[in-house]
């Protein structure tokens, strides 16, 4: 979560016992879905960062 914050994304997880977190950004229209539970794989990784990168732009 820090590294979210510390791109200027914001996280939640959703209601009613949700097992994954979803981080957006402002000005971005997708979402990313991400599953709390560890191992993460590569793929949510790839989302994850190409999310932070259109933040960035």
């Amino acid at each position: 979560m820090e590294v979210a914050e510390k791109n200027g994304l914001e996280w939640r997880r959703p209601g009613h016992g949700g097992s994954h977190v979803i981080f957006s950004a402002s000005g971005v229209r997708e979402n990313v879905s991400v599953p709390a539970k560890r191992p993460i794989k590569p793929v949510y990784i790839k989302h994850f960062l190409a999310l932070v990168d259109a933040r960035n732009l």
